[in-house]
């Protein structure tokens, strides 16, 4: 968005109904009540062959939605419960979008999200939470283009909010200012209960993650209440985020998830650490037992990586696993 090529500045700025306004209608907020400490994500149904009966689970929105063949844009699923199915989730089991992808993703949703009335199409999907996508502030484009991407994700916002799907801001800063801005917003917002910050890109250094706590930190003070933030990726700053955010964050990650697919399982030593060891299945059996003890054992580490102590929290998964590793599961799998 460069002043210096005139045609296309006004027609970006025009396309946000320009940087001057930034009124947003009453948003539909989601729930952070029930939300565990850990959220685990999974991205396809593949090699398992027993639903997931957890409380919580994430999926990227982008395996949700998607282009379709001769230029269109849609959900790649007619109904809810075929998104259950091809994600392998429980009837009861509560879902997060995570809106947080590769820019290509992000810009042919921008493009095609108010044509192609996918928004509708979504909320058919009985989605509990989706995170608006997260449209970049690079730190080598102008100022124009950083406001544009921040009021890019609150229009996402209050257009799935219109459509009646619960929403989760997504809160990328550049600089104080944005993160002053976002302040104003939220105390403006009070139907705001929980946010969302990616910790994969930038926030993956260890001096911009710390300083993306932090800012959260303040960022509840400046609101005037308690927010509840989700850290996408953010487990290296689980401590920090203890300590500074209390029992109000959530980590997600596709650890657990990567792990089961490549038949890595997760244990604990004797001394205390987690060990990653080599757990290969029979032909056609399915992977969910490696993948219910990688949660949990991940889940496990992260809460205790640090000394500090926390508000005991629902954990994403409940009860014993009755899938000993040694049982095969024979019913046949599509290929991961």
């Amino acid at each position: 968005m460069n002043p210096l090529r005139e045609d296309w500045f006004w027609k970006c700025w025009n396309d946000v109904g320009g940087l001057d306004s930034w009124k947003f209608g009453k948003m539909v907020s989601a729930s952070a009540t029930d939300l565990p400490y850990y959220l685990p994500a999974v991205k396809n149904g593949s090699r398992r062959v027993l639903r997931l009966q957890l409380d919580w689970v994430a999926i990227p929105l982008f395996k949700i939605i998607r282009r379709t063949p001769g230029g269109g844009y849609g959900c790649r699923f007619e109904t809810g419960d075929d998104l259950r199915t091809h994600f392998m989730i429980g009837e009861d089991t509560k879902i997060m979008a995570i809106g947080v992808d590769h820019d290509n993703r992000l810009e042919g949703f921008w493009e095609k999200h108010r044509s192609s009335g996918v928004i509708d199409k979504l909320a058919k999907m009985r989605l509990d939470a989706v995170s608006a996508p997260n449209f970049s502030l690079f730190s080598d484009s102008n100022r124009f283009q950083h406001l544009r991407n921040l009021k890019r994700m609150l229009l996402v916002c209050e257009r799935l909010s219109s459509a009646g799907i619960p929403v989760i801001p997504h809160l990328n800063a550049h600089n104080q200012s944005d993160w002053d801005f976002w302040g104003e917003f939220l105390r403006e917002h009070s139907e705001i209960t929980t946010v969302c910050k990616e910790f994969q890109t930038g926030p993956k250094n260890l001096f911009r993650g710390n300083t993306a706590i932090e800012n959260l930190s303040k960022l509840r003070e400046a609101a005037g209440r308690d927010i509840h933030c989700i850290l996408v990726g953010g487990g290296s700053f689980y401590p920090l985020a203890q300590k500074l955010l209390g029992n109000s964050f959530t980590v997600t990650d596709s650890r657990p998830f990567m792990l089961a697919l490549s038949r890595r399982l997760l244990q604990r030593t004797e001394s205390g650490g987690v060990s990653e060891i080599s757990c290969p299945t029979l032909p056609g059996q399915g992977v969910d037992h490696i993948f219910l003890q990688d949660i949990a054992v991940h889940a496990d580490r992260m809460q205790n990586s640090s000394s500090l102590n926390r508000l005991e929290k629902k954990v994403a998964y409940q009860g014993e696993f009755d899938l000993p590793i040694s049982t095969p599961n024979l019913i046949s799998q599509p290929a991961a």
